[in-house]
């Protein structure tokens, strides 16, 4: 649920960025004049703007799966339709002119005959804003502690099927008596040589042949 209100308030958020930068660019077109290639930079940095607000709104949010980005970028596209709406009508209240509902019935004509440029600035509204917030959302859900865990394992591992390591037990000395493999116990004879009497020291090998 906070996911989804993360996506409302980003496209909420880059509405008034929208709005906020359509009449700075009216500005911008009285100061350096109209043209074609001026238009259309505004219009990809607009639209990389507003993509990247409404998809990073939802980067404070825990990660949901790929139903969040997708969202993010549905709403980017009306979102700067509207806020362009909303700037176009504040701009024509400061500055007079053409009335407003002439500039409005103007901008939503655009719609009905879009250009091959027209419809690549839409996509990417929706592309940046997709992109954003995949960064987040679309990571294994429940973050990297339990990245690499067997499904329905509570534990988390580096590597896929990997447990936690289990404590390991103190070494205990061998119980009494316990003789460890090749070990001599006291007073047995060596193979090849004959056992003496107590208190004797061993004869001496016999001279090699």
């Amino acid at each position: 649920m906070a996911a989804i209100a993360s996506v409302m308030v980003g496209a909420i958020a880059a509405t008034i960025v929208d709005a906020v930068l359509t009449i700075g660019s009216s500005y911008l077109f009285q100061w350096v004049g109209y043209g074609l290639v001026v238009a259309r930079v505004i219009a990809v940095v607009m639209a990389v703007i507003i993509g990247a607000v409404t998809g990073g709104a939802t980067l404070f949010a825990r990660p949901s799966g790929p139903l969040i980005p997708v969202l993010a970028a549905v709403l980017a596209v009306p979102a700067s339709f509207v806020g362009d709406l909303i700037g176009i009508v504040v701009e024509g209240t400061l500055h007079g002119g053409l009335p407003i509902s002439r500039r409005v019935e103007f901008y939503i004509e655009s719609y009905t005959h879009v250009s091959v440029f027209g419809l690549f600035t839409l996509l990417l509204y929706a592309a940046v804003a997709f992109g954003t917030s995949a960064i987040r959302h679309l990571r294994r859900v429940g973050g990297p502690q339990n990245a690499g865990a067997p499904w329905g394992s509570p534990y988390g591992g580096q590597y896929p099927g990997q447990y936690p390591p289990q404590p390991q037990q103190p070494i205990q000395p061998p119980p009494p008596g316990y003789q460890q493999p090749g070990q001599q116990q006291p007073g047995q004879q060596q193979p090849g040589y004959p056992q003496p009497p107590y208190g004797q020291s061993p004869p001496p090998p016999p001279p090699p042949s």
